[in-house]
């Protein structure tokens, strides 16, 4: 079998039959594909397009964004509660740091009232 192509444009012995093999597999894998698609086509819808299917997917879309809506504010009133915890645990302690003065200050004067 020659690799190169004669002077006058032809292909290498054996290609035109190589690419009308080729070409016959790709028609029969064309024509198998169109008999899948109109097989699919030929099938009937998941849900019909109206009818109680139609507004049983309507209200799951809505609860669906619903619940997304519900799961957000969660998020928000769990990022505040985090936040006001970390307040209220800066303003404890700073009432302890208070408090732990009033005592030294408390322990102070008894001293000092013991002396007198």
């Amino acid at each position: 079998m020659t690799t190169t192509a004669t002077s006058r444009g032809r292909l290498p012995a054996g290609w035109a039959r190589i690419l009308e093999k080729a070409a016959d597999d790709v028609q029969q894998a064309l024509a198998a594909a169109r008999e899948r698609e109109q097989a699919l086509d030929a099938l009937p819808p998941l849900v019909p397009p109206d009818g109680p299917h139609e507004i049983t997917l309507q209200r799951l879309r809505h609860w669906k964004e619903r619940l997304r809506h519900l799961e957000s504010r969660a998020r928000q009133a769990e990022q505040q509660a985090q936040e006001l915890s970390a307040d209220l645990e800066g303003c404890e302690n700073g009432i302890r740091g208070w408090l732990s003065e009033a005592e030294a200050l408390r322990q102070r004067l008894a001293d000092w009232e013991g002396k007198c």
